[in-house]
């Protein structure tokens, strides 16, 4: 009699209760089949959840008695692992070499390493670019190759985890595959993954995108609507392949920033000093942290009062970038050649996009705003309703946003690389708040 495998059987318990259910039903059926496979498989579970770090249970890893405590992901291969291992304590830094989790050495050997999961003729040429110009914290380099030239992207330490990177991958390849020419192409590994991972982080490579964000230099009523038009586009496709409904998830996230932000007690120093630098008024970074004290205590007690009467609403929800901004949509003359950084893509209402654009983009001037919706409408209509949520959470998004800034700053939770940046992002969003 051929022994077949049971749904409890092919099913890894999640709990201990579980595994020793599993344990007394595989003595229980008495074949040698099961004894050999399920026990060690109860086994592997009972040392897994006594790991402290547990977290990684709910975010896609694993780890077996062969590899001791150490973490790698589950969708890993025999095959891939022996890839990893091949140049793993090899890394010329000695820090990394030490701890393979290390999380703040964006070095170009590991750039290198990751290069070669990569299916690339020749030798590719590498180009440090630092996180050009963002804030997440993810490190990018640009990679000239025989076969054109892509953007190589670590991601954040911690960040995003296996599952969420799954779902940001299919939401890129999706958009990219319905003929999006301004969506890069995620390449894949050796071994078939959109992604890889070395020194504790997740890496990817994708085509790279031409053209330069700069439409605060080229401000035109041509741009906008190929911005917008851009956007109705890639919400078109996602349209196709998520849907649901429920409340915005982008209203819960501003009530919860006005109902949790408290005023820090502390200032950021270090952030003062290094904005004051050579030329600037010495007194430039307190000066700028002041003012957005006064518009966070003066506007963000109305963004609940504003966002309440919308929070139980349920609108049609699909993916959403949930960033797209002036800095991540490239224009090559009037053409959007590029949109990059879908680090925050999640389940939305279009209506987060759209206002996050314009308002990045066009600000308060009304002409460009009306051209750009005009321009998004013509492909994806939108009812009065969704109309008045783009002004609503492009309104407390700015308020909120300054908030968040206040509480990064202050209580050290995230490091930015070029704190310059970071003082003209934070007078840019202080001073659109002044104007209202």
């Amino acid at each position: 009699m051929t022994v077949g495998c049971s749904p409890a059987i092919k099913a890894l318990p999640k709990t201990g209760i579980q595994a020793n259910r599993l344990e007394v039903f595989s003595r229980k059926i008495g074949h040698v089949w099961a004894n050999l496979m399920v026990l060690p498989f109860v086994a592997e579970l009972r040392a897994l959840l006594r790991e402290p770090n547990n977290r990684h249970l709910s975010d896609g890893w694993h780890s077996t008695a062969a590899r001791g405590t150490r973490f790698v992901p589950k969708d890993t291969t025999i095959e891939e692992e022996s890839f990893r291992a091949s140049f793993q304590g090899k890394t010329k830094d000695k820090r990394v070499a030490e701890n393979p989790r290390c999380f703040d050495l964006p070095t170009d050997h590991q750039a290198e390493e990751v290069l070669r999961a990569y299916l690339l003729p020749g030798v590719p040429k590498l180009t440090g670019l630092g996180n050009r110009g963002g804030f997440s914290g993810a490190g990018i380099w640009r990679v000239e190759s025989e076969q054109g030239d892509y953007c190589l992207r670590r991601w954040p330490a911690q960040e995003p985890g296996s599952n969420r990177l799954r779902l940001i991958h299919q939401a890129q390849t999706r958009a990219a595959d319905a003929g999006l020419t301004f969506i890069p192409r995620l390449a894949r590994t050796r071994f078939g993954q959109t992604w890889f991972v070395h020194a504790g982080r997740y890496w990817e490579l994708s085509s790279w995108m031409p053209g330069c964000a700069d439409f605060w230099q080229r401000p035109s009523v041509p741009r906008i609507e190929a911005a917008c038009a851009a956007l109705a586009r890639t919400h078109l496709v996602w349209s196709k392949h998520s849907f649901d409904v429920g409340p915005c998830p982008a209203i819960q996230r501003r009530l919860q920033v006005a109902r949790s932000f408290r005023l820090p007690q502390s200032v950021p120093s270090d952030f003062f000093r290094q904005v004051s630098g050579k030329g600037v008024d010495p007194r430039f970074g307190e000066q700028l942290w002041q003012r957005a004290v006064a518009v966070v205590n003066c506007h963000l007690p109305s963004v609940e009062p504003m966002l309440a009467p919308w929070a139980e609403r349920i609108f049609p929800l699909q993916f959403c970038f949930c960033d797209i901004w002036h800095d991540h949509v490239l224009f090559t003359d009037d053409k959007v050649t590029g949109i990059v950084d879908f680090g925050a893509v999640k389940l939305d209402h279009v209506a987060v996009d759209l206002a996050r654009l314009l308002g990045s983009m066009a600000g308060d001037d009304v002409f460009l705003r009306q051209a750009g919706i005009r321009a998004y409408q013509e492909l994806r209509y939108l009812t009065s309703e969704e109309l008045c949520l783009v002004d609503l959470l492009d309104r407390t998004g700015t308020i909120a946003a300054c908030a968040n800034w206040l509480h990064w700053l202050a209580s050290g939770e995230r490091s930015f690389a070029d704190t310059t940046a970071v003082a003209q992002r934070l007078e840019q969003i202080v001073r659109r708040i002044e104007s209202w």
